[in-house]
């Protein structure tokens, strides 16, 4: 089992007094740095960056990156459900739930711009429409935007199937895969080990390994092919779908503008079918 930060430090004898001091604030406040600049973490200590890049590399980290995705981990494995509905139920301050869900879910979404851009979509869009074949997979609460998109995707024209989230099925669409079909995953709080596996055998038949994530997805080693990942707020409340939902939405419209005409085609075929057989269930009622 690999050492946590506590650890490092604790078997390092050779730090300065400023190393200590960095050390003590990556343990203690590990909310502030996983997502705070390496100038920001050290400007707690009235520190230079550069003291927070020696300190990584002396206890064994090749980055700040690296020692910044250390912090991560820990932060989500030390955070239960039980412990996200209590902060958010806190985080009203005995006011109206509903009001402070909405300025929280409008508040990460504000900030999904700065995490994806739209050249990433467009290229995981690209290599969607030049997929034979979409396998799609997600667990738990995720199970339901891989339900979402692949619905969508078909109704697009593309070849989706969706998986189960057990190792059979898994495997079986695993030794299916060939280049250049697509795989498209989700991960939240965590990468589940299907999706890992999947993905790993997309790579290395060639085809594409595509997720969309929140935090979890910058933990992923190796990465996908394509990451579409953002916060889902602050991961010490995260819960809903909202942001995911909206990296999922964005892609299909991008993967329509991408295959128009084909796609409005498809879209229009499908709303004919769906009425014609709208319309047969009331006649034979």
């Amino acid at each position: 089992m690999s050492q946590s930060l506590a650890d490092r430090v604790g078997a390092h004898g050779g730090l300065s007094p400023t190393e200590e001091r960095l050390a003590r604030v990556l343990i203690e406040d590990h909310a502030f740095c996983a997502f705070a600049s390496a100038g920001e973490i050290a400007a707690r200590v009235q520190a230079h960056a550069s003291a927070l890049v020696r300190l990584a590399h002396k206890l064994g980290y090749q980055g700040v990156p690296e020692l910044r995705a250390e912090i991560r981990g820990e932060l989500l494995r030390r955070t239960r459900t039980d412990e996200l509905v209590r902060r958010r139920l806190d985080d009203t301050g005995g006011g109206s739930v509903l009001d402070r869900l909405v300025e929280r879910e409008i508040a990460a979404l504000a900030e999904l711009p700065t995490h994806l851009g739209q050249d990433a979509l467009d290229r995981a869009a690209a290599r969607l429409l030049a997929a034979p074949r979409v396998f799609v997979l997600a667990e738990g609460t995720a199970e339901a935007l891989a339900r979402h998109a692949t619905r969508r995707l078909r109704r697009a024209g593309l070849m989706t199937v969706q998986l189960q989230p057990d190792p059979r099925s898994v495997a079986e669409a695993g030794a299916l895969l060939r280049a250049p079909d697509a795989v498209l995953c989700f991960a939240l709080r965590e990468v589940p080990a299907s999706v890992q596996s999947l993905c790993a055998q997309a790579r290395a038949q060639q085809a594409a390994g595509m997720l969309i994530a929140d935090l979890a997805g910058v933990l992923m080693h190796p990465a996908p092919d394509h990451l579409l990942a953002a916060p889902r707020g602050s991961e010490l409340e995260s819960g809903t779908l909202t942001v995911p939902m909206a990296i999922l939405n964005a892609l299909i419209l991008t993967v329509a503008a991408q295959g128009a005409p084909a796609t409005f085609d498809n879209y229009r075929t499908y709303a004919e079918l769906r009425d014609a057989a709208r319309g047969s269930g009331r006649t034979a009622r």
